[in-house]
């Protein structure tokens, strides 16, 4: 009478079409704010992408995004960007909080223009950047390797990601906004 073998690999293979839902694990979905990080290569979404007022608490890392008029009490505290869905090459979705271009379609510094620029190339092809402290700059590569970026089955509702990276803390449309509070010295 033979043993079974309890590290026999025919134990533990998953058939191509066996349906991994059914295993019952499921990935929660996250949406990071952050710029890319220096080591990833990342793609942009063509299409997903909207400008609004952003303010960084740095010591928090912490990001919050601002109705209009909340914006417009807090003069000097919140930058406008534009906020455009990317994702890793690891699946890992994240908005990149870019800098807009100034009225004469020129960025204010080189970190901005390259980063614009890293951007662009990300719509069309793998990128990553990394900071050139020398140049005053990024320095961006394109990936040699195309594969096609894995969006999540995400549709193109940017309520949806805007929920899902920032959450109902982190909107600020109230001048009671605990974040207000404080930057006023109200609490």
């Amino acid at each position: 009478m033979s043993e079974l073998n309890k590290f026999d690999p025919t134990r533990f293979v998953v058939s191509e079409d066996a349906d991994i839902g059914a295993i019952g694990v499921e990935r929660r979905l996250t949406i990071a704010v952050r710029k890319p990080n220096k080591q990833e290569y990342f793609r942009a979404h063509p299409k997903l992408q909207m400008t609004v007022p952003l303010l960084e608490i740095k010591e928090e890392r912490q990001s919050y995004i601002l109705t209009p008029d909340i914006a417009n009490g807090l003069p000097g505290d919140y930058a406008i960007r534009t906020l455009s869905l990317c994702v890793s090459r690891q699946g890992n979705l994240f908005l990149w909080p870019l800098p807009v271009l100034a009225q004469d379609g020129r960025a204010p510094l080189a970190w901005h223009e390259s980063a614009i620029a890293a951007h662009k190339q990300a719509i069309d092809s793998w990128t990553r950047m990394a900071a050139n402290m020398s140049a005053g700059e990024y320095d961006i590569y394109r990936a040699s390797l195309d594969l096609t970026p894995n969006w999540r089955g995400l549709n193109e509702d940017m309520g949806f990601i805007l929920e899902t990276a920032f959450g109902e803390q982190c909107v600020i449309d109230s001048p009671n906004h605990p974040v207000v509070r404080m930057l006023q010295g109200r609490a």
